[in-house]
């Protein structure tokens, strides 16, 4: 949902089109593989040696042989060591990064050589990739984006060019010289290329760690040493986890002399590789392969809290977790997300740790997940989870059903009249809010296809349409407007969704755990759409329950549910009578105080007695 930073999504979005660029690339380079290894004869290497035979000249043949020299290993060796030492001294860790990289190029070159066993236009063996296309791309461009930085501004373009037809001339060469077929050059531009993007992920992991590790130090250091210290461990997997971590954090911050910082678990504690995958994975499968997140989802729903995979998963960053606790000793952990969760009571069943630790369970569904055995307090959305987790086996005195913490501006609105016509809509308009999430998980023809159908109700109304930090989807929703029957009003990324809320009559939007309880404060009827399988399902089925809600699978279906909604008044006040009895305003000041509680006597209120 969009009112809140963007930045959780924007921090892995290059890391993503590497991870695209790196698998179609190894696509090719395995592919390619493959079929020269089953025999397969490809009419553009038989071109390419005719095309080059005709080009033979005394100099070319120098520069030729040059570039055979270049791109061998010990050409490619002396090149990382000339760009090593000049690294030397202004970047130390990236020095040795580069060695380590440089020496896994040709172990990956030559096990690929032993493995398709090409033989080469002048017959000897092992042709497939070119070693030296392979290294040129890998090699030398990493040594590009390593040394840039450290190079005057005005030298920086030449040497991306030279680097470039360096690049461009090894393959060529490789051609010219009659010891590789161009399959063996485009196999070894493949394979090189995922092997950069690859490298280059991992350098930005290495550099994200290091960075994170001084953020933390930086965090505490100079805090007053008796100041109440807080800790907020979240992830940034749909947005959800993350708002409730700032809410929090803003609650805990109310105390005198408290030090509160929030960190994303998985890019700190686990990795920024890891973190780029898994949203790449967790986004790609809910847009494009719902199936494979709800076959996820239920093979891990039921698992006991001892088994090896629960160990495995809750073993994820907690050697990091543990330094981090000795070092910094914070006086109180909060998770809003299960992975640090896991991780936490592990230790504390071990007798590794006794900082106090409580978890928001970020949805109005049970999962294994979050049942955790090692925390000591968890804050639920409602008394129905509260008796999930129960029959799940946590006792039910430490268990509160507070409410998700939600922003304390997400309450019952006063006139809904008066409150549009503050913002310039028309007054008496019924009022459709469209909120697609942060993330937007819907497909932009989706997404679109819901906006259209809403705007052209046959009955008179006006469309909130909120596309987040989607600025495609944003662009392309204004281009509609002028064409729709009822006037829209298209918004990209927001910070004053409570306000929108407040002057709406209803709201279409996928069934997060956070946004609905924000809705249900605001006493909002929610018509749900594009649930993703597994915990939205169950939020969904949720709040139809409770009568807060329907749901909507399709455009036709939204289009029917809305309209019915607005021609029937009555039943719209019905659903607002539900949401009334449900919502859970001030949520988070009653979490904060019950996650508090857990601190010794006096304790959150130690920045008060000095």
């Amino acid at each position: 949902m969009p009112h809140q930073a963007p930045s959780p999504r924007v921090s892995v979005t290059r890391t993503n089109l590497r991870l695209v660029g790196t698998l179609l690339a190894a696509a090719l380079f395995i592919d390619l593989g493959v079929s020269v290894r089953d025999g397969a004869s490809f009419r553009v290497d038989l071109l390419a040696r005719d095309a080059v035979a005709h080009w033979h000249t005394p100099g070319l043949d120098r520069t030729a042989e040059v570039l055979d020299v270049l791109g061998s290993e010990v050409g490619v060796g002396a090149l990382v060591v000339i760009s090593s030492a000049w690294l030397w001294r202004v970047d130390r860790p990236t020095v040795r990064y580069v060695i380590a990289y440089t020496i896994g190029a040709p172990v990956i070159i030559q096990a690929t050589k032993l493995l398709v066993h090409r033989i080469r236009p002048n017959g000897e063996p092992l042709g497939y990739p070119s070693g030296h296309t392979f290294a040129a791309l890998a090699v030398f461009g990493l040594l590009m984006v390593v040394l840039l930085p450290t190079i005057r501004t005005r030298y920086r373009r030449p040497l991306v060019v030279a680097a470039a037809l360096l690049i461009i001339s090894m393959g060529i060469s490789r051609i010219y010289l009659g010891v590789h077929w161009a399959t063996d050059v485009l196999g070894g531009y493949a394979g090189g290329l995922a092997y950069l993007l690859i490298g280059l992920t991992v350098l930005d992991s290495v550099g994200a760690g290091t960075r994170n590790r001084a953020k933390q130090m930086a965090r505490w250091a100079g805090a007053d040493p008796e100041a109440l210290r807080i800790t907020v461990l979240s992830c940034t997997y749909g947005g959800g986890h993350h708002r409730v971590a700032e809410v929090l954090a803003q609650e805990f911050r109310r105390l005198p002399g408290s030090v509160v910082e929030e960190y994303d678990y998985i890019e700190t504690f686990i990795g920024h590789v890891y973190n780029a995958i898994t949203t790449f994975l967790y986004i790609g499968s809910v847009r494009w392969a719902p199936w494979a997140w709800r076959w996820f989802y239920q093979a891990t729903s039921a698992i006991p809290y001892d088994s090896p995979m629960q160990r495995f998963i809750n073993g994820m960053g907690k050697r990091r977790l543990t330094r981090f606790l000795e070092t910094e000793k914070p006086d109180l952990v909060v998770c809003t997300y299960c992975v640090p969760a896991g991780a936490i009571s592990e230790l504390k069943l071990a007798k590794r740790t006794e900082v106090p630790c409580a978890t928001v369970v970020t949805d109005h569904a049970v999962h294994s997940q979050w049942v955790h055995p090692g925390v000591d307090l968890f804050i639920v959305s409602s008394e129905f989870v509260r008796e999930g987790m129960v029959a799940r086996g946590i006792p039910a005195e430490r268990i509160r059903a507070t409410g998700i913490p939600i922003d304390g501006r997400f309450t019952a609105p006063g006139d809904r009249r008066a409150l549009r016509q503050s913002h310039g809509l028309e007054a008496d308009r019924p009022t459709i809010l469209v909120m697609v999430g942060a993330a937007n998980l819907l497909p932009q023809p989706l997404a679109l296809e819901f906006y259209r159908v809403l705007a052209d109700l046959p009955h008179a109304v006006q469309v909130l349409f909120v596309c987040g930090s989607d600025e495609r989807l944003r662009r392309a929703a204004q281009a509609l407007a002028p064409a729709l029957r009822n006037p829209v009003h298209v918004y990209g990324f927001v910070n004053n969704v409570h306000e929108l809320m407040a002057m709406s009559d209803l709201m279409v939007s996928k069934p997060g755990g956070v946004t609905t309880s924000e809705a249900l404060a605001a006493e909002l009827p929610l018509v749900l759409v594009s649930p993703v399988p597994g915990q939205e399902e169950e939020n969904a089925s949720y709040l139809t329950h409770l009568g807060a809600a329907v749901v909507a699978a399709t455009p036709a279906e939204v289009h029917s549910a809305v309209l019915d909604l607005v021609t029937h008044p009555d039943r719209l006040e019905r659903m607002r009578d539900a949401a009334h009895r449900v919502g859970r305003a001030g949520a988070a000041a009653r979490g904060a105080a019950e996650i508090l509680a857990l601190l010794p006597a006096g304790r959150a209120f130690a920045g008060e007695r000095r």
